[in-house]
């Protein structure tokens, strides 16, 4: 059997997920070829271009080797796909949303050629305004998606409502290598001291890692971190953002004409290098006013930290059980994430360490393995589905339906 994975661009937390499920297939005696439209052009993605080539035993195409992804048409990318596909004939189908060009096209062919087309997404119904149009335009297309691969059961509610059955639902999209982050966090704690001197790091902080967009409600949590400060009585924590993006210098004028202390920036790093801030933190907090899951809640927990995650993030529900490993906030009340920074900083190192704990106990459940199993579990549900589009009007829309190309600094 030949399960084709394709995606617009292979972001860096893809390659160990890439390699564990190309090893699990492999052993099953299924053929893995990987296709990926082109670079996306951010610092963050660049060496992907030059790892996944070089792994070993991995059939690796791009499909635009001299474009960055946001200089593609939508038509480039529909047509240079379906020869791809065309060509290489595969038994299945893993494909991005059905939001992309890369995913429409991918249901378009399956559904022509009558064979199971599997969607990975982690969106949920809340995270984008829609119209009545296009939800509608969405339970028409997933009527002809043979099954989605989402994070978890918190995710259930929107692929039901696009019209998916439960039993179509497979789990485990946004799971990371938890071994890399517990053993490297491991190894920078037996010399806390020399990283912290390298980074110039406080000896006790919050951290938060993201890109810095407005979606992610940094003002936010800076101006409740401002607030913790005046409140706390004494052994005050500082604020570590890691990450760059376009609200950078607005957030630094912001903590400059406030006046508030404790507040770092540094830029973004790769995993390596972010596993010495996570190893050097007393907690992570994730404060997005929309978040579809959260991967980097996941990387804190594997290096055993306490979170405080914004409840409108998607791997709220999952990861975070109050009071044991966290608590969850709204992202629109300020006070209550102050409230929780005093909470969590009060906390005695005994507690602090049961919460990481804890953490890393609840994590361990969502390592590759979970991606694997839920991977093939799809695959074995739906690789015998032989059927094309369900209706004309499924055709005639799928036809139209083309996707489009989606910027990574919404």
């Amino acid at each position: 059997m030949k399960v084709l994975m394709v995606h617009e661009f292979f972001i860096m937390y893809w390659l160990p997920r890439i390699k564990a499920l190309s090893k699990y297939l492999r052993d099953k005696g299924i053929e893995l070829p990987l296709i990926d439209i082109a670079s996306s052009g951010g610092t963050s993605y660049e060496y992907v271009k030059e790892s996944l080539p070089s792994i070993r035993d991995i059939q690796f195409l791009r499909l635009f080797k001299n474009n960055k992804y946001g200089e593609l048409s939508v038509r480039d990318i529909s047509l240079a796909l379906w020869k791809v596909l065309e060509r290489e004939n595969p038994d299945v189908v893993l494909a991005p949303a059905i939001a992309f060009p890369s995913g429409a096209t991918a249901v378009r062919w399956c559904r022509t050629r009558k064979r199971p087309v599997i969607i990975m997404d982690d969106v949920r119904l809340q995270d984008v305004p829609r119209t009545w149009l296009t939800n509608f335009v969405k339970r028409r297309i997933y009527l002809n998606v043979n099954a989605a691969f989402i994070p978890a059961p918190s995710h259930d509610k929107t692929y039901i409502s696009w019209g998916l059955p439960q039993n179509r639902l497979f789990y485990g999209l946004d799971c990371n290598d938890n071994d890399f982050f517990r053993q490297r966090s491991k190894e920078i704690r037996q010399q806390k001291e020399i990283y912290k001197i390298n980074h110039s790091l406080p000896d006790n902080y919050f951290l938060c890692v993201c890109r810095l967009l407005k979606r992610k409600n940094l003002v936010n949590m800076i101006l409740a971190y401002g607030e913790y400060r005046h409140q706390a009585s004494d052994s005050l924590w500082d604020l570590v953002l890691v990450g760059d993006g376009p609200q950078k210098k607005n957030l630094e004028e912001l903590v400059l004409h406030s006046g508030i202390k404790g507040v770092h920036f540094f830029p973004w790093c790769d995993q390596n290098v972010l596993c010495e801030y996570y190893a050097l933190a007393r907690c992570l907090i994730l404060a997005s006013f929309s978040e579809t899951w959260g991967l980097v809640v996941n990387e804190a927990m594997a290096c055993g930290l306490p979170v405080i995650v914004s409840n409108q993030c998607g791997c709220s529900n999952s990861l975070v059980k109050e009071s044991l490993n966290g608590w969850t906030f709204s992202p629109y009340e300020p006070e209550q994430l102050t409230k929780l920074m005093l909470q969590m900083a009060n906390q005695h190192d005994q507690n602090l360490e049961r919460m990481g704990a804890e953490s890393a106990s609840i994590i361990s459940h969502w390592g590759l393995d979970r991606f694997c199993k839920g991977v093939w579990d799809a695959i074995e549900t739906c690789k015998n589905d032989s059927w094309g589009y369900r209706s004309l009007l499924d055709r005639m829309i799928l036809y139209l339906w083309r996707g489009r190309i989606q910027s990574k600094d919404h």
